[in-house]
Formats: C-alpha cells, sequence, structure tokens
C-alpha cells in the first residue's frame, strides 16, 4: 500500500467537501463552504489560495450575504 508524505510546512491534507472544476480551472470548498483551493491554470498544480480559507458572499438583487454554513441564515433565501 503506498503512503504519501505531505511536505514540510504543507497544510494538512483534508477532505474537499464541494470541488467545481473543469479542465483548467478547479475550486474546492470545505465543509462550511470556506473557498480552500483554487487550480489555475493547470488542474493539480499551482494552487492559488495554497490552502487558506476565503468567504465566499453572493449579491443578489441589492442584498449582499456571506455563504457560510455555520451561520443560521447567512444564505439568501430565494423565492420560487
Amino acid at each position: 500500500m503506498a503512503m504519501t508524505i505531505p511536505c514540510v510546512g504543507a497544510p494538512p491534507l483534508m477532505p474537499r467537501d464541494l470541488p467545481l472544476g473543469n479542465s483548467s480551472l478547479q475550486i474546492n470548498f470545505d465543509s462550511a463552504y470556506h473557498l480552500v483551493d483554487l487550480y489555475y491554470p493547470y488542474v493539480g498544480q499551482n494552487n492559488q489560495a495554497m490552502g487558506h480559507p476565503f468567504r465566499v458572499g453572493i449579491w443578489i438583487v441589492g442584498e449582499f450575504a456571506w455563504v457560510d454554513a455555520r451561520v443560521p441564515g447567512a444564505m439568501p433565501k430565494m423565492e420560487s
């Protein structure tokens, strides 16, 4: 069984709960919907976020809200 050893100083290996991407861009979010990985222009290389969490916000019809799974009501309610 092969074992990988992370580089010295690298962030700990953590599962990413929501990966989104195509052939030249990949964005990974953690369980709180913070952007933690941004690979561009090559997926798997050049992590622009370097594992540091970034908050994501949404602007809808003049109202802004942070996307955060830990805060109840942080997501804007959408009418159907």
